[in-house]
């Protein structure tokens, strides 16, 4: 294999100086190529993963005060409030099960000897199958 931050940097007539070494080699060997994309595709991975906890938060959060609003206002009305109640339940399910599902992941690698979690880790130990 050939370097390729050297050939990205070879003078042709100005100059190419790569944005970031996160793929090219660390280390200074060729059977490194590529290793810090593993970091970073555990970056983004973790941070999709905070995301969408915090828009599901936010979800739950805006689904309560929503059905909370609407027993208030529901004036006596025993199907208004049965609605608004299943509303605020169904929320508090939701979030029970991205909190559980979370931990189901975490148990789930840790009994299966992944680290889902942390997918680097587990890409980085892979060993491709050559015949």
């Amino acid at each position: 294999m050939t370097n390729l931050k050297s050939l990205a940097q070879a003078n042709f007539g100005g100059g190419f100086e790569p944005p970031t070494d996160a793929y090219s080699v660390v280390g200074g060997n060729d059977s490194a190529i590529g290793r810090g994309a593993l970091p970073n595709f555990e970056f983004a991975f973790s941070n999709l993963i905070g995301l969408l906890t915090v828009v599901a938060s936010v979800y739950f959060v805006f689904q309560f005060v929503m059905g909370a609003f609407n027993w208030v206002s529901a004036g006596g009305e025993q199907s208004k409030v049965q609605k608004a109640r299943e509303k605020m339940t169904q929320s508090t399910i939701g979030l029970i099960v991205i909190v559980m599902t979370y931990g189901l992941v975490g148990l789930i690698g840790s009994v299966v000897g992944l680290d889902l979690l942390r997918p680097a880790n587990v890409f980085d130990t892979l060993i491709p199958f050559i015949p």
